[in-house]
């Protein structure tokens, strides 16, 4: 799997997203949206390497 800048800009702004929430709700009242979008990536990012690793021929944990 290659390493995807856009994925890691994504991830960045949630966190910033929910540290922002966290100093001040009426600064960015709407943070906590971003641990719902850092767990979608990371779980996009989970199935790909499992897509990869079953179409490499290798086994899974799963």
């Amino acid at each position: 799997m290659n390493y995807r800048d856009d994925i890691t800009f994504l991830r960045a702004v949630s966190i910033i997203a929910v540290i922002s929430n966290h100093i001040s709700h009426s600064f960015m009242p709407l943070g906590y949206m971003g641990v719902d979008v850092f767990f979608l990536i990371s779980g996009f990012v989970i199935s790909l390497a499992l897509d990869n690793s079953y179409q490499g021929g290798g086994r899974s944990v799963w």
